[in-house]
């Protein structure tokens, strides 16, 4: 699995959410099967993501891009990159709760749509 496809769908996996929130009414539109979809994505994310060889291969890419100072050990490489993945984990798992507490917009209208 390639790992930028893999962080690029982590980061935006709350996109279908999102792509159903009503800003005007504060509601989500079909709340329930969009936020099992996103549950389901972070389930995957949770599960990949937080695989070893996929945090070395994270540190390595983030290596490559510059993002460590010269005098970084492998394990402070390894640490820095498992941080990231896990607070981005994190955020997935707090915007889901966030969501949850958004009304589905048939509610807001009475059961219609």
């Amino acid at each position: 699995m390639k790992l930028p496809i893999l962080l690029g769908a982590l980061l935006l996996s709350a996109a279908p959410v999102f792509a159903q929130f009503d800003r005007d009414n504060n509601c989500i539109r079909n709340k329930e099967s969009e936020m099992q979809k996103y549950e389901k994505q972070y389930q995957t994310a949770y599960q990949e993501v937080l695989k070893h060889e996929n945090t070395v291969s994270i540190a390595r890419q983030m290596e490559e891009a510059g993002k460590f100072p010269n005098d970084f050990s492998s394990k402070e490489k390894y640490d820095a990159a498992y941080k990231l993945i896990t607070d981005q984990v994190s955020q997935m798992k707090k915007t889901i709760e966030a969501l949850k507490t958004y009304p589905d917009c048939s509610e807001l209208q009475g059961g219609k749509g």
